[in-house]
């Protein structure tokens, strides 16, 4: 009777998806996500970013560290996930500051040793090669910078209820969420999601989607009473997307990708679309 107490409440707790440490149940190591392997440079670097259901903002950094994008919001619904990232952020730019100090220390003490011995004495460890200490945690994102990890920033945001933006992103990601979307608010909620992402998107703007079949939606529907009530109401199915997206809002599909590498079960393809003009929605 306990587990069958303690199951439904954390059913409940996850009812947006929002697992701890998501992505290393789906990978064994946390900042080897298969996805990133597939996603060029060229989608993100110098462009503004917008990831929505980041988690905690693996997906996120990744991007900021290696695609050198200007800016990249990452936004989650949890808080607590959220916190995470920022957790995540502080550590990883810990590590590469720790990195390039490290470097430049033994090219410093390297260059010590080439002088005579009674003259190593004199000179002592600067303070900028000292390893850094951990700083204060960023609200914003620099102006003009350009450079991780002065490009990123974390925010609680349920998105679907959130004010629209136009032309405002570059690029805007949606991987591994929109299935919560549906299962928690339906038809329509997804359908707002896919018309206000269109409309934040600059002109010749990208979206990447990565969606859930609808098999998926299936194991999840006993999650909470209202997910199982949404999803017996649901028209609107993952393999209608597409012609949603091409002949509705008018996205030009540019290519289907299938990472290759991690677990079958998450292998999901990733849609990469083009928004080709601006139209009145």
């Amino acid at each position: 009777m306990k587990n069958a107490r303690v199951k439904p409440r954390r059913m409940e707790r996850f009812k947006y998806g929002n697992y701890q440490r998501y992505y290393s149940l789906r990978n064994a190591e946390h900042w080897n996500d298969p996805r990133i392997k597939i996603l060029e440079r060229e989608l993100f670097e110098n462009k503004n970013v917008l990831d929505i259901g980041c988690n905690d903002g693996t997906i996120t950094l990744l991007i900021a560290s290696k695609f050198n994008p200007k800016r990249i919001l990452g936004i989650d619904i949890d808080y607590k996930l959220i916190a995470k990232a920022e957790d995540n952020l502080t550590y990883l730019e810990k590590t590469t500051e720790q990195a390039k100090v490290l470097k430049e220390r033994e090219e410093f003490i390297k260059d010590v040793r080439s002088y005579p011995s009674n003259f190593q004495k004199f000179f002592s460890l600067p303070e900028s090669l000292k390893v850094p200490t951990k700083k204060a945690f960023r609200t914003d994102i620099a102006a003009t910078s350009v450079n991780f990890p002065n490009n990123i920033v974390f925010r609680e945001e349920n998105y679907v209820k959130s004010p629209e933006e136009e032309n405002k992103y570059d690029v805007i990601l949606l991987l591994s969420t929109i299935k919560w979307i549906h299962l928690n608010w339906g038809d329509e909620a997804v359908t707002l999601c896919f018309e206000k992402i269109y409309k934040a998107l600059r002109p010749n703007g990208t979206f990447i989607f990565e969606p859930h079949p609808w098999k998926s939606y299936k194991k999840a529907r006993n999650r909470t009473e209202k997910i199982r009530e949404n999803y017996e109401k649901i028209l609107f199915k993952p393999n209608e997307f597409e012609d949603y997206f091409v002949n509705h809002l008018k996205f030009e599909l540019v290519t289907k990708i299938i990472p290759t590498e991690g677990k079958d079960k998450f292998k999901r393809p990733i849609m990469i679309y083009k928004k080709t003009s601006i139209t009145e929605q």
